[in-house]
């Protein structure tokens, strides 16, 4: 997981647009070019990835039942990305 404040030039994964900032999921072995335009790194993650069906959207609780299910278990959730009909979850790796 990277976040920068400008876009980057990396082969990402997923990149998100936020207001200030962008997140870049990126794959093993990859880094932007200058640290510098980093503002926090965050290595060794994996992702879980769910798709569901379209009513997801309409199905109250299904956040807070998946974050629960990983807080029991004492597990981090370092980035949670929701859109549509595919969650990502990114956790430390020794978790998986």
């Amino acid at each position: 997981v990277v976040i920068t404040e400008e876009p980057i030039q990396v082969k990402e994964k997923i990149r998100l647009n936020l207001q200030n900032n962008y997140v870049y999921l990126l794959e093993k072995n990859q880094s932007p070019e200058k640290d510098e335009e980093i503002l926090r790194k965050t290595e060794n993650c994996t992702t879980i990835t769910i798709h569901s069906p379209k009513d997801i959207e309409t199905t109250p609780g299904v956040v807070a039942y998946l974050t629960s299910l990983l807080a029991v278990q004492n597990i981090n959730v370092i980035e949670f990305i929701s859109c549509w009909t595919d969650t990502i979850i990114v956790i430390d790796r020794k978790d998986a």
